[in-house]
């Protein structure tokens, strides 16, 4: 019974042998070291290469303008209300963050096929040329963004600020041996005061209130067809706003947005760019606080080729000469975006270029067809 269970081992063990002398020789697929591209008309043989996954972040940004009112001193007394903005300042926020991913073949870690009795099938062969080499350009470096022009209170024009004014006086004629004096008015030209002109956009406010309480009455008792009342509510209101904001100040709002790109080669930090509160995206650390990229993993893999490939019914595969297709798995790694100690952004993306690589029996590329994710370098099924 013994040598029966002896004899079926080595026999089983020989027939794997052959079985796997005989893959090796029809299909070998090896590193591509001298990084080819193309295929070898004469000795079919394919490039294969794993994907990396590089990483471009949108950075959405808002500057908040805030200009004094030039009648902010004669507010409370004129109009009954405490100015909102006390002094000219700009500040700026970070208000979104998202990411985008791109897929390109890892040069690093692409393979050769050697088919020379073309036995792979048609349908692994279109998945296993999907794979392409493609550079991307790396765009870092960030610059500043265009400062907005002031916002300036067009209320306070020349025409506004000039009076014309009647002076009495008398004339003084002399007519014979008599002196006389004649009342005369003489028109003078002056600048009026500030608070002059506070009070005059105060009353020019108080007509507009006025005009607009008389004809939202108007609409109650008897309301007209049409939009002409409508326009003429809406202008009021935007007229009763700016009249405000000569008293109350001026807050004003831009958006801007960075796209940056980043070849993503390591885990660990990255610096993406310089942000101050109060003066936005700038070019260097002396005029703000960094913006960091972490990407980590918690359970860091092999970044080169692995020697020791995945298990199949329990059996180890290792790496040899025209032995095991090269697969990933689909781990993921930890993105934060942190500025000024404050986490902005987290989330998982899978970067290939940081997952162990596995490798499957070749005899699947012959007969069985393999759904392969080109993004991921994931098999997805086997059919």
């Amino acid at each position: 019974m013994q040598r029966a269970v002896a004899f079926i081992k080595k026999t089983v063990v020989l027939t794997l042998a052959y079985a796997l002398v005989s893959c090796s020789s029809s299909i070998k697929i090896v590193p591509n070291t001298n990084h080819l591209s193309g295929v070898n008309q004469q000795e079919p043989t394919y490039v294969y290469a794993l994907p990396k996954t590089h990483l471009k972040i949108n950075i959405q940004w808002t500057e908040t303008q805030y200009t004094k009112a030039p009648y902010a001193d004669f507010s409370e007394d004129l109009i009954h209300l405490k100015p909102l903005v006390e002094s000219n300042h700009k500040q700026y926020e970070i208000t979104g963050i998202t990411t985008e991913t791109q897929s390109l073949a890892d040069k690093s870690r692409s393979f050769l096929i050697e088919d020379k009795k073309q036995e792979i099938s048609t349908q692994n062969l279109n998945q296993i040329l999907k794979s392409a080499f493609v550079e991307l350009k790396q765009n870092a470096f960030v610059k500043p963004n265009v400062q907005t022009e002031p916002f300036v209170f067009r209320e306070l024009s020349l025409s506004k600020s000039i009076i014309q004014e009647d002076k009495k006086g008398y004339k003084l004629v002399k007519e014979d041996s008599i002196t006389k004096r004649i009342p005369v008015t003489n028109k003078i030209v002056r600048h009026k005061t500030l608070e002059e002109m506070a009070k005059d956009a105060a009353k020019t406010l108080l007509k507009i209130r006025k005009r607009k309480f008389r004809i939202m009455g108007a609409l109650n008792t008897n309301p007209p067809d049409g939009m002409a009342v409508k326009e003429m509510l809406r202008a009021l209101d935007e007229k009763e706003r700016y009249y405000e904001s000569l008293f109350l100040g001026h807050i004003s709002q831009a958006h801007f947005q960075k796209t940056i790109t980043i070849d993503v080669d390591k885990l660990g930090r990255y610096l993406l760019c310089y942000f101050d509160a109060e003066k936005g995206l700038v070019a260097d650390k002396t005029s703000g606080n960094p913006v960091w990229l972490t990407i980590s993993k918690k359970e860091k893999t092999q970044n080169a080729v692995s020697q020791e490939g995945a298990k199949e019914d329990g059996v180890q595969i290792k790496h040899q000469e025209g032995i095991g297709f090269p697969y990933l798995l689909p781990e993921y790694s930890d993105i934060e975006i942190v500025w000024n100690d404050v986490k902005m952004y987290q989330t998982k993306v899978i970067f290939p270029q940081f997952n162990q690589i596995h490798y499957m029996p070749i005899h699947f590329l012959k007969k069985n067809k393999l759904i392969i994710n080109p993004s991921k370098g994931t098999i997805e099924a086997i059919q």
